[in-house]
């Protein structure tokens, strides 16, 4: 009994009780900070409770590596709570910009960080950040307190078993209990799912609706369970699944819509909403290019793309524009497949000269891989455009419009040419990249706002320039010319005033410009659907790989499959099913491999 009562007192105990609850402290402050701040359906007193609960399972299992170490070694427990620190700071970080956590593949992606996206990262921090720090610092002051008398005292074999196998069983029981636990946003299939974000939508992935569910132990163990499965081979079931379902898509091989011959030039614009089409400020119009080319009845314009990237964003929009697939939910295609074969617009278009234009370094987003696995014969990335960048005021965007016409002129007819902004990336709390002109002198709107509008104007602006400038070179009007969204971007938290605002926020704009058929598509569209319209397009149906979307010019489906588990749109049952199919056919279709040899 005095042995009982003597390891109850002692301070190897106590120091693991605190050690337990200070870790559960930091984990239920990451639930909080990347989640609740962003989702009024975790901001329950419920759910917060749920949340605490899966913080103390988790806190339970991760420190019970305590008892396992020699009396003198407990220190060593501190390495637990400094992954757990770094994991925390970058996941706060990641959070707002990509609406989901960061998944663990993705903290392999050392080459992808860049000046864009550590000041992205920052523009993220905020005061209240520091909390998370709190729990570890009044560990550090106990430790080293007390870690003479923790190293002093005895703690035999069988009590650690016992404590080890103790935390073990805690762990499973409050699982088991909060198995009874319902909340609407957690018991929906897996997948990604609708978030409110304080007067509209954005999207969460599945990553966060499984780690808000199960907690940190659960979900690192499913991602690592993930990746193993991932790195096979199609069985024959798989595959007869996977040819089941293109054997029921589109097989047109007219070219009836075909513009063929001419060049192709895709301005992918970074962060686009279709939002600020139309808006005006103070009597004048943000965008007025793009206003004029949406106006055109000879343009196809769609202004209901719903975005469909996931973990990958910027770099799942090009992948989808140039393969027709669409993008994995647990993990980027760009930086994990990114050097495999896979079919794409540059491989359709035969006999074409073909280059990417970027912003970035070509590491980011593993560009310097991809460009050439989609089958672009040149890149020009940041250094090509670092003598134009000076003359430009630094500004990205108009040193890769102004440069882009000198490397169309050097191409050899027909060509296609990729081109990639990169202005109007978030953060949005202060002007970074981009001077401040008339937008900024308006008081419409938030900060934020008007400081994402004066990046969109600039753009609209160099676009026009741009246009312009191969008009006169004499090559606008032999070529087919498609500006598309990479994506959409959540500007603030509170869009009032909005007129154009779509309910969700998630439209992206899709305008092609000298296809011979112009057309106002209202119906909704995804971004996979602009593969096989550029296809029907420019006349390469010829090409036996037509994507997993719907050429518009064919009449578009009227949905779209924002993720495995929702649709947007109203569509019969039988196509709806589809569309969510299409998720785990591109899945299939990415990981095992099916291109390899084709």
């Amino acid at each position: 009994m005095n042995k009982i009562n003597g390891f109850l007192y002692s301070r190897t105990l106590l120091f693991f009780v605190i050690a337990v609850l200070a870790l559960t402290a930091q984990l239920f402050l990451l639930n909080k900070f990347i989640v609740v701040s962003f989702n009024y359906q975790y901001n329950s007193l419920a759910f917060k409770l749920y949340s605490a609960a899966i913080a103390f399972a988790d806190a339970l299992v991760l420190l019970a590596v305590y008892w396992l170490l020699p009396q003198r070694r407990k220190g060593w427990t501190w390495l637990v709570f400094v992954l757990m620190t770094i994991y925390s700071i970058v996941q706060v970080l990641y959070y707002p910009t990509y609406h989901d956590i960061m998944p663990w593949s993705s903290f392999t992606y050392v080459q992808n960080v860049g000046a864009i996206l550590i000041r992205s990262a920052l523009g993220e921090v905020r005061a209240s950040h520091a909390l998370l720090l709190v729990p570890v610092a009044v560990l550090v002051v106990l430790y080293v307190k007390w870690r003479g008398n923790i190293a002093a005292e005895v703690t035999g074999g069988a009590k650690r078993v016992w404590m080890t196998v103790g935390c073990v069983l805690a762990y499973v029981l409050i699982h088991s209990a909060l198995l009874a636990c319902s909340f609407n946003a957690l018991v929906q299939q897996e997948g990604t799912i609708g978030q409110r974000v304080k007067g509209y939508t954005q999207l969460v992935a599945s990553h966060t609706r499984y780690y808000l569910k199960y907690g940190f132990v659960a979900y690192g163990a499913r991602a690592a369970i993930h990746t193993v499965m991932e790195n096979r081979s199609l069985d024959e079931v798989e595959r007869c699944r996977v040819k089941d379902f293109l054997a029921a898509q589109p097989q047109y091989t007219d070219n009836v819509y075909g513009q063929a011959g001419k060049n192709l030039i895709l301005i992918i614009v970074e962060s686009l909403n279709a939002w600020v089409i139309d808006l005006k400020l103070d009597g004048r119009e943000v965008t007025p290019v793009l206003n004029k080319l949406c106006a055109d009845s000879t343009a196809l314009v769609a202004l209901h793309m719903k975005t469909q990237v996931k973990t990958g964003h910027s770099s799942d929009g090009h992948f989808m524009y140039n393969t027709g697939l669409l993008p994995l939910t647990t993990e980027s295609v760009a930086m994990n497949y990114g050097n495999r074969d896979y079919p794409a617009l540059a491989k359709a278009l035969k006999n074409y000269d073909s280059f990417a234009a970027i912003c970035d370094a070509a590491h980011v987003w593993n560009q310097g891989e991809t460009t050439f696995s989609y089958g672009f014969n040149r890149l020009y990335d940041f250094e090509e455009l670092r003598p134009t960048l000076e003359q430009c005021d630094w500004v990205m965007d108009r040193a890769l419009l102004r440069r882009a016409p000198e490397l169309l002129a050097q191409a050899r007819q027909p060509f296609f040419a990729q081109i990639v902004t990169v202005n109007m990336h978030s953060p949005y709390d202060e002007l970074r990249d981009v001077p401040a002109g008339w937008v900024s002198k308006t008081k419409a709107y938030t900060r934020s706002v008007r400081n994402y509008l004066e990046a969109t104007a600039l753009f609209d602006q160099e676009l026009g320039l741009f246009l312009d400038k191969i008009k006169n070179m004499g090559l606008y009007d032999n070529s087919v010319i498609v500006i598309a969204s990479d994506h959409t971007e959540r500007v603030d938290d509170a869009p009032k005033g909005r007129a154009s605002l779509s309910r969700e926020g998630d439209d992206c704009v899709l305008i092609a410009l000298n296809t011979g058929h112009g057309a106002r598509i209202d119906a909704i569209i995804g971004q996979v659907d602009v593969y096989p319209t550029i296809l029907d397009v420019m006349g390469a149906n010829q090409y036996a790989w037509k994507g997993l979307g719907h050429s518009v010019l064919r009449g578009p489906s009227g949905a779209a499959a924002i993720a495995p588990d929702q649709v947007k749109g109203n569509v019969p049952a039988v196509v709806e099913k589809r569309l969510k199919e299409a998720w785990t056919i591109a899945d299939l279709m990415i990981t095992r491999q099916y291109f390899k040899n084709r």
